[in-house]
Formats: structure tokens, C-alpha cells, sequence
């Protein structure tokens, strides 16, 4: 009972404050542009006086390479409590759109890559020209059958009114999300998250949606901030997958969704992924597919 008052007083007084926008739903990717209405801009406003503004040589130095940084929150401010909480993956969502609301439309977006004293720690990803709705045919069709994932990030996003969920860094927002709520779960936070997922069925979404913009937007797939970002979550999501293993046998107690161990051998060894293997190694060179996915 004592949590659940915590929880309903938090979602009470973030509501007050950002003018309706609660922190714990992704529902305020709203970029700053003259369409939006007085409360929806100061809201905005509020976000950026909450997180401070990255400086522009921040935002410099993110343009061509990947670039962490500190996304400091005031201890004092009620939203502290996202990074303390135990539901890190729902807290990362509000990270991540706290930091997007920073920007204009299609910048970019912070991604939460970890929790340092209690402050995130975010990489900054470019935004592609192109949507989900361009790269959605990209995933192999036995990978769209193993998860409801697919259904849920891919074919839902159909409206392109609805920014938020046609850009591709909105599954990027999901991957960094699904990372965070593994670490945590290991950690033994499991509120909100019961069994680990998202992990290798994102490895090979994120790589097929690389593979597709090497053929739309080579520029953007090519360039140094893409290719950083999608190492870094790779190399996340494998590590949440191999500790989660080790823990089952050690703890005795499966943390596994039944999809997970299924999309990691199907990213290592099915016929239809070894375009991806194929990709990942002319990115990242031979030796770091083996160490991080062993083939």
C-alpha cells in the first residue's frame, strides 16, 4: 500500500506540474514547433529547465560520433524519483522523451544507456529521414512470428501524424528501455518487469532496420553516431541476455522470457539472418561479433 501511495502521489504531482504530460508514458515526444499550444510548450519549457540543456558543443560532438553525457535531474524536483525507481523501463521512457522534447523535430533523442549516483547516463542518436513505416518490411519473417513485439513497435506506428511513433529512434527508445528494465531486473528491481524480454529480439530488429538504411539513408547507416549507437545497444542487450543465463543457472529461476533464447541462436545461426551477420561484421570486424554474439 505504501508504494502504491508513493506511486499515485508522484503521478499526481507530475501531472501538475507539466501541465498534464505524466513522465511515466511515452506521451510526450512533442518537438518544439509553432503548432503547439501555449501549454504544451511550456510544458516543454518545464522539461528543459528540469533536465538542462545540453550546451551546443554538446550537440556538436554528438553530430558525428557518439557522445554520452550526464541528463542531470535536481534531487529536489519530484520527477528525481524516475531514477530511483525500480520500473526502469517505464523511467527510461520519460527520460528519453524529456530529453527528445529538448529539440526540434526529427534532431534526435537521448537514449538512457545506465544510472550513475542516481542521474542517467544518455547517449545522443541522430534522426534518419526515414520512418518505421520504411523499415518495417526489413525484419525477416520468421523474427516477426517469435515476438508480439514486432506487431506492437512496427505495424501499430501507422499514423504519420503521430511523429512519435513513425521515427525510427522511437525503437531505439524501446530497445534502450527494454536494457534497462533487464539490468534492473538482474539487479533484483522487478517491479514492472516479471521477466526479461526485448533484449535479442531488439538485436536483430536493430540490425535489420540497419541493414534497410544502408539501403535508403547509406549516409545516415554509414555515419560514425548510427553505427556507435547500435554497437552500444547490441553490446547491452547481449549482455543483459548472457547474464540472464547465468543467473537462471545459478539462481535456479527462469528471468527469461520463451522468446529470448530463441532470437539469439536465430540471430547466431539461421539462414535468414546471415545478412545481418554479414552486416554486423563489416561494421564491427569479426572478432567483436564473436566476443559479443558469438558468431
Amino acid at each position: 500500500m505504501e508504494r502504491l501511495a508513493r506511486i499515485l502521489i508522484n503521478i499526481f504531482i507530475l501531472i501538475n506540474i507539466f501541465g498534464g504530460y505524466v513522465v511515466y508514458a511515452t506521451t510526450f515526444y512533442y518537438p518544439i514547433t509553432d503548432d503547439l499550444t501555449e501549454k504544451q510548450k511550456v510544458a516543454i519549457k518545464r522539461f528543459e529547465e528540469l533536465l538542462g540543456k545540453p550546451t551546443q558543443q554538446d550537440l556538436i560532438n554528438a553530430n558525428n560520433k557518439l557522445e554520452v553525457f550526464l541528463v542531470n535531474i535536481d534531487p529536489k524536483h519530484p520527477s528525481y524519483s524516475l531514477t530511483k525507481d525500480s520500473n526502469k523501463h517505464e523511467a527510461v521512457h520519460g527520460i528519453n522523451a524529456m530529453s527528445r522534447n529538448m529539440f526540434k523535430k526529427r534532431s534526435g533523442t537521448g537514449l538512457v544507456i545506465g544510472f550513475e549516483n542516481n542521474q542517467p547516463k544518455a547517449v545522443w542518436m541522430n534522426e534518419p529521414q526515414s520512418t518505421i513505416l520504411q523499415v518495417k518490411d526489413a525484419i525477416p519473417p520468421k523474427a516477426r512470428k517469435l515476438t508480439v513485439r514486432y506487431t506492437t513497435y512496427f505495424l501499430q506506428p501507422q499514423n504519420p501524424q503521430k511523429d512519435r511513433w513513425t521515427n525510427v529512434t522511437y525503437l531505439f527508445d524501446e530497445w534502450s528501455a527494454y536494457n534497462m528494465g533487464g539490468y534492473a531486473r538482474l539487479g533484483g528491481e522487478g517491479r514492472g518487469l516479471v521477466m526479461i524480454g526485448g533484449v535479442a529480439d531488439y538485436i536483430v530488429f536493430g540490425t535489420a532496420v540497419a541493414k534497410r538504411l544502408m539501403e535508403i539513408e547509406p549516409e545516415y547507416a554509414q555515419s560514425e553516431n548510427f553505427r556507435a549507437v547500435l554497437k552500444l545497444m547490441i553490446e547491452q542487450s547481449a549482455d543483459v541476455f548472457k547474464k540472464a543465463v547465468v543467473y537462471e543457472k545459478e539462481k535456479g529461476k527462469i528471468i527469461l522470457d520463451d522468446s529470448q533464447r530463441k532470437f539469439f541462436e536465430y540471430m547466431r545461426t539461421d539462414s535468414e539472418t546471415a545478412d545481418l551477420r554479414k552486416l554486423l561484421k563489416d561494421f564491427y570486424g569479426e572478432d567483436w561479433t564473436i566476443e559479443v554474439l558469438g558468431f
